[in-house]
C-alpha cells in the first residue's frame, strides 16, 4: 500500500513509531526513481506504508496462511486494509499480492475496473482513490518479469488511472 501524501507521516509521527524497511524484489525506490516528476521531496520510505494482507500466518511455513487460518482472517483483514487506506489518504493503493488478492476482491470491490496485462491483475478505484493490484514481486520475478519492467508497468498504470 503506497501513500504519497502526509497521511502515513502523520500517523507515524503521532505514535512516535520507528520506520522499518523491508526489502522486496520490487522496491518503492524502483518506482520513485523511474517517475521523478511524481517523487515527493523526501526519502521514499517516508511516504510509503506497507502491510501484509493477512496479519497472522503459520510460524512453520513462509508466506500467507491457508485453510481455516486464512478463512477466519479474510473479512476482518479486508476491513483493516480498507480502514488503513482511508485513514492514510493515499494518492495510490498498490497491492502486490498475486492470487492472495482474490478473496479480498469481493470485499474491496473496485469501480471502473479496466483490463490489464500481467504482472498486473486489476486496476480501478475505491472511495475515489486509485488501486492497482498486481502479482507479488517474487512471483513476477520467477515468471521472468523483472523489477524494471514491473515498475514501468505500474507507472504506466498510475498514469492511465489519472488523478
Amino acid at each position: 500500500m503506497a501513500a504519497f501524501r502526509d497521511g502515513r507521516s502523520a500517523v507515524v509521527a503521532a505514535d512516535g513509531l520507528p520506520v522499518r524497511r523491508k526489502p522486496t524484489p520490487l522496491e518503492a525506490s524502483d518506482l520513485t526513481t523511474r517517475a521523478p516528476h511524481q517523487r515527493p521531496p523526501s526519502p521514499w520510505y517516508s511516504y510509503v506504508a506497507w502491510a501484509n494482507l493477512y496479519p497472522v500466518a503459520r510460524n512453520d511455513v513462509k508466506g500467507n496462511p491457508d485453510g481455516t487460518l486464512r478463512e477466519v482472517q479474510t473479512r476482518p483483514a479486508a476491513e483493516l486494509i480498507d480502514a488503513v487506506a482511508r485513514a492514510l489518504e493515499p494518492d495510490l493503493i498498490l497491492v502486490l499480492a498475486g492470487t492472495f488478492w482474490w478473496p479480498f476482491s469481493e470485499r474491496l470491490a473496485l469501480t471502473g475496473s479496466v483490463g490489464v496485462q500481467r504482472p498486473l491483475l486489476g486496476l480501478g478505484r475505491r472511495h475515489g482513490r486509485p488501486w492497482i493490484i498486481g502479482m507479488h514481486p517474487g512471483g513476477a520475478q520467477r515468471r521472468g518479469r523483472g523489477a524494471d519492467a514491473y515498475a514501468d508497468r505500474i507507472i504506466a498504470a498510475v498514469e492511465r488511472l489519472g488523478p
